[in-house]
Formats: C-alpha cells, structure tokens, sequence
C-alpha cells in the first residue's frame, strides 16, 4: 500500500461565509473583475504550450513589475500595484505560457474572437470539468494580462518578421505574396493551436505548415512563443532554426495559396493524419489590435500596411513622409488660418524632429519645402514601390485622384487603394504623436476604432495641394483613440484613457494654465488606478455653460489694477466610480456659492487662449476705463459678460489654476471654443483692452 496520502475535503456544504479562508486571493481577482475560476482553467491550458525564446524569458518580471505614478489633487494613479491577478499567474510556468499565448490572441484577434478561441481550446484539451468558464470569462481574463505584456510589442515583431520574409524574396528575385497577412478565422486558429499543442506535448510529433495565406501571422505567432521549437525555410533556405524542430514551416515561390498543416509522426515509417486546412479573410489592419512599442511604431506600421500589397515601405518612402508631415505642420489652414506648430510649445521644431525620429525612425530632409511639392514627392516615392500594374483593381492610378476618393468603398476594395488609405492615416497619427511625451515601456494599439473616430470627427483634412482645416479641439479624442482598441460608449468629456498604457492632458495633475500655448499629453506605462482597482477612464461628465455675467463683481471698479478678485476661494473634486469608468467632478466656490466647471472643455479652450503682445508699461500699470469701453469685471463663476458689445476681465492674478478654469469660452449652442478670450502676458491693462478692441476678443484673463 502506498504511504502518500490525499488530503480530500467536501466543499459542497462550504457557505459564503467560508469562502473568507480565501480572501486575499479573491479580493485581488474582485480587485480586477476576474472570474477566479477562469484563471484556473487558463492556467491548465498553458500546461499544454511549452513557451520559449526571449520573450517567454521576460515574462516572469513582466508580469510582477509594481510601479506608481500618482496624479496630482485627483487621488487615481498610474502603474501596476504589488500583488495584482497578473502576476499570479508568473508563478507557474503554464500561467506564464497562456499569458505569452493570450497577448498574442489579443494582437490578431478581436476581443471576443479570442475568447472563443480560448474556450474552443478548452473543451477540446482539457477535461470536462476543467474547461467551465465563459469565452467572456475567458477573454475577460486573457486581456488582462494582455495588458500587461503590451511591452512586448507583438506588432513590432510582426513586423520585423514580414520584413525578414520579404527581404528574403527580394534577394532570390521572388516577387513577394499579397496574402501573407491575411486574416485566420477562429476555426483555423483553434485547429492550428490544438495541432502545435499535440506536437509540443508528444515528443514524436511534428506539425508542417506550407503555403501563404495567413503565413506571416502563423510564422511571427510560432516564433513569438516557440522559436526553440520551430524552424523556417524559404524555397529550402533556412532562415529560423531551433533546437528542436516540432514546428516546420516551410515557404516556397510556387506553392502559394491557401495554408495547409499536417502532422508528422517522426518514425522510421512516416505516417501522415488528414491534413488541416487553415481558412483564412482578406487582410484588413483597421480590424486588427497591434500593440506596437513607441519607438519605431508607425513605421512598423507602414511596413505591415505595404506587405499587404506585396511591397515594403523603403528609407526613402519613411523620409518623404517626414517632409510632408513637416510641411503640414508649417501650412496654414485655408478655412481659419490654424498653423499646427503653434500648439506645439516653445520649440516646435525641436519637438517635430525628435518625434519623427522616435516613431518613423527617419529625420525630414527640409524643413522649408511647401505642402504641394512634399506631398508630390511622397507621391513618387510610394508609386515606384508599389506595383499598381498587377495589384489595382480600381484602375486609378494618379496619387491625386486616389487621395481624393479614398472614402470610395470601391477603392477600399483595392490592395492599392488601401496603401494610400493607410498611408493617409499614418499621416494623421504621425500629427498625434507630436503632442505625446511617452515613458518608457508604453505601447501603442492599431486599433479599429482609430479609423471610425477619424471619419466621424477628423481634425484635419489635408488635400495634395493644401491643408483645408484644422479643429484642434477634436484632438484629444483622436489621441485616446490610440488606445482604444475596444471602442467606449463617449469620447466626449474624456480626461483619462487606459489600457496597459495610459493617456491624459498634462494640465490635468497640475490643473495650473501652461506658459505657453502648447497642446501636450502624457503616455504612461501601465493602469488607472483607483482605490485599487483598475478603470479604463476618467470621463468629466459636466456638459453644462457657466451662465453669463450680467454686471460686474464690484461696483468700484475704477481705476482697475490687476488683482485675484475673480479666483475662486476653494475648489472640490471628486472621482466616483461607475460601470466601465471614474466619473470626474469639478466644483469651484466663489462668494459662497458652487459652480461645476467642465475641466475638459477648459483645457481644449485653452489651446485656443492667445496672449497678448508685451507692451513697455509696467504691467502692474492702474487703467481707468471709459464708459466707451464697456468692461464688466468677472469671476471664475460667471467669466464672460452676457451683453455681446462689452469686454469681460477676469481678474485672476497670479493664480494660474483660476485662468485655465476662466478659459472655457464654448457658445452654449455650438458648444465648441469660440477663441475670444486674451491672457495677459507682459502687458498692462491698458494695452491688452486696445488689443482686445483691435482682434475682436471679448474677454481678457489678468494673468
């Protein structure tokens, strides 16, 4: 008889009340929304993936990092707490293996699709009573620590690894697929998944892949989880060669279409099984969720984005792009004269040079060339690498006409036409970046959102011989689509939005006006916290105007210096949580009353705030109005006078939070920034009133 001895314990009568013997662990999966029981069961599936390579290596710390970064009056922060349903999972390695699977599921899958991916797997490989829990559940799971290992930048790797596969047939004079990066369906990846994890577990196993459809996702997947285990050839080249060979995937110049897996039983009489056959979709990157590290990431997305049309983004495709995005940001807008270089601090130039360098990994060539010539030859550059001939099926062939029909559903259609449709999108994330300062280990997504968010509130359009408008105030919400690869219900209003990365205003820890005009986000590595536990945003939900001044807040008002009369004398926030978000609440209080303020309108009104021009009295200069000039003095309450021929004056001295919260200075209809408001800089309040009469503006911030 065997001495071991199996401690068994009958949980059928175990009440709630027992369940406190695990409190800790479920406090930290409640902390995260994690049903306890869908992290079991992905963690007996990662049983049946042996994970290797350097990635795998860098899972482990990956999963465990802590780190804060605290928000300023708000109470959230930043960062990954000690302890989080993540990092259970580091303990093990199978938990590390469904982690590593599970980011990779999240990059080529939509969020659903990869639970059901999950969950086919679980049924077919584990028992009965292991595989319980929801694909919800499941992706629910796997997304968390999706988010977490968004470092890992599989969208990078994709990338590198078409490049590789293209360089390759280049150098053998072999014109390169169309179909690498075609879509798998969920029956393909779940077939394909379950023939790699039988091979992985019988050492007398193998599974071969050959032909195209699909391959480039299939080759960056296996070499992402399994580079010891796998080995590559091109026309019998080898270009990957691991250890231990149980996945062989194998290219040739004709044997393209449709991907086909066997597997191999290596004995000295080979058997083969019924071969699978992987069914694939037209490639379409606005359906997928690459996560691409910030160095380096839009031009691995121009890379992906030509592979898709058997073409590679040349250096001299990736310098022309930064001579055009340097030549929008210089032109003036035709409809109201909006120069982008304006929103971009003290030192635009500086600051587009080490963008583009960041994230096109490419310097412009000029700074000087004008917007019709720089998009020509951008134009050029792309035509003599795409081969229109034998990809078009539109028959436009002229870079204008093609710009100009790109919301054509009929070019969409076009291998040709969707280069430029992403080309044009590159373009405008490219403007986006300029105003991101990113941290280290933050990620960027390819989000399907992105391309939907830019139809509906585009914030710019750009012609081949011209910029036609600029609508600064709808870039915040094109800058959080960035990381909003499962679309929330309003962009309006947001303030903070996260997913592994996290993205806000930089105003918004300070709540203090720049002294610069300047558009500016922060991108941080890691979640929304809030009384531990993760949100994905912060929303400002007051959408209501402050109502208008009707007099002034002092009858003596004469002669007038620059004081903080205006300011308010206490402010109160509040972070509430609600389903899927922290709801944001602003009260100032001035001559004992509450007013809410809409902090996100204030902030996007601010980029519209002009200052004035510094004059040689001293600004501290008393100025005794006329009854010609109409003044009525403001508060933070009320900052704009309500009769439309007056000027306003806020007196807000030397209290900068009082000046960003008087720059809100929407039309209650419009309910967009009219940019009539003027901060005195260097000035006295004489000659800002003079400027204000002479540009139109209706009210001024004493600064």
């Amino acid at each position: 008889m065997s001495d071991a001895i199996q401690l068994q314990a009958d949980i059928s009568s175990l009440s709630l009340h027992g369940l406190g013997a695990f409190s800790t662990i479920l406090a930290t999966l409640s902390a995260d929304d994690i049903a306890p029981m869908a992290m079991v069961q992905l963690e007996r599936l990662g049983a049946l993936f042996h994970t290797s390579g350097k990635f795998a290596a860098k899972v482990p710390d990956m999963l465990t990092r802590v780190k804060s970064h605290p928000l300023g009056r708000l109470a959230t922060t930043v960062g990954w707490r000690k302890g989080d349903s993540a990092s259970l999972l580091a303990k093990s390695a199978a938990g590390q293996a469904i982690a590593l699977l599970s980011t990779v599921l999240l990059n080529l899958f939509h969020f659903s699709d990869s639970g059901d991916i999950l969950f086919q797997l679980s049924r077919q490989r584990l028992p009965v009573d292991s595989a319980i829990s929801s694909p919800f559940q499941l992706a629910r799971a796997s997304e968390l620590m999706d988010q977490k290992l968004f470092a890992l930048s599989f969208g990078n790797f994709l990338a590198e690894q078409t490049v590789r596969v293209y360089d390759t047939y280049r150098s053998l004079n072999i014109n390169m697929p169309t179909d690498l990066l075609d879509s798998l369906t969920v029956d393909a990846a779940v077939a394909f998944l379950q023939a790699v994890s039988e091979a992985l577990q019988e050492e007398d196993k193998l599974v071969r892949i050959s032909g195209t459809s699909g391959i480039g996702n299939i080759l960056a997947l296996v070499l992402f989880l399994f580079p010891r285990d796998t080995a590559v050839t091109i026309d019998d080249i080898f270009i990957h060669e691991g250890d231990h060979q149980s996945i062989f995937i194998e290219l040739r110049a004709l044997s393209q279409g449709p991907v086909e897996v066997t597997i191999e039983y290596m004995t000295n009489t080979r058997t083969l099984c019924s071969p699978i056959s992987i069914t694939t979709e037209q490639h379409d990157i606005r359906l997928t969720s690459y996560r691409f590290s910030w160095h380096g990431w839009l031009t691995r997305s121009l890379d992906l984005a030509f592979a898709s049309a058997g073409s590679i983004c040349t250096q001299e495709i990736r310098e022309a792009l930064c001579d055009l995005l340097v030549a929008i940001c210089h032109a003036e807008a035709s409809e109201n004269g909006l120069c982008l270089t304006s929103f971009l601090g003290r030192h635009p130039q500086l600051k587009i040079d080490q963008t583009l360098r960041d994230t096109l990994l490419a310097s412009p060539s000029s700074y000087d060339a004008e917007l019709p010539s720089a998009f020509t030859h951008m134009a050029k550059a792309v035509e003599r690498e795409i081969k229109h001939d034998q990809i078009c099926s539109c028959q436009t062939y002229r870079p204008e006409e093609v710009w100009l029909r790109l919301d054509d559903e009929h070019l969409q259609s076009c291998k040709a036409g969707r280069v430029w449709l992403e080309l044009r999108k590159i373009l405008e994330l490219g403007i986006l970046c300029l105003f991101i300062s990113a941290g280290t280990n933050v990620s960027i997504a390819w989000p399907a959102s992105y391309g939907e968010s830019s139809n509906r509130h585009a914030f710019m359009k750009l012609l081949p011989s011209s910029l036609e408008y600029v609508r600064i105030e709808r870039i915040p919400e094109n800058v959080f689509s960035l990381l909003d690869m499962f679309v929330c219900p309003s962009p309006i209003g947001r303030l903070i939005v996260s997913a592994g990365s996290t993205i806000y205003s930089t105003l918004l820890p300070t709540l203090e006006l720049p002294l610069e005009t300047e558009l500016s986000f922060e991108l941080l590595d890691g979640n929304l916290e809030f009384n531990h536990r993760r949100h994905s945003e912060l929303l400002d939900k007051t959408r209501s105007v402050r109502p208008k001044a009707k007099k002034s807040i002092t009858h003596d008002q004469f002669p007038l210096q620059p004081s903080n009369m205006g300011a308010s004398s206490g402010l109160s926030i509040t972070v509430r949580e609600k389903i899927g978000l922290l709801a944001f609440r602003l009260t100032a209080r001035y001559d004992n009353a509450n007013v809410d303020i809409s902090l996100y309108h204030c902030i996007l009104s601010s980029c519209y705030l002009k200052r004035t021009v510094a004059c040689v009295h001293p600004v501290n200069s008393a100025f005794m109005p006329t009854v010609d000039d109409n003044i009525v003095l403001t508060s933070v309450a009320s900052p704009h006078a309500e009769e439309e021929q007056s000027i306003s004056v806020v007196m807000a001295n030397r209290d900068r939070t009082a000046q960003l919260l008087c720059c809100d200075d929407r039309d209650a209809k419009e309910d967009e920034p009219r940019g009539k408001t003027l901060l005195t800089q260097n000035c006295c309040l004489s000659c800002a009133v003079t400027q204000a009469k002479q540009g139109g503006f209706k009210t001024i911030i004493v600064s």
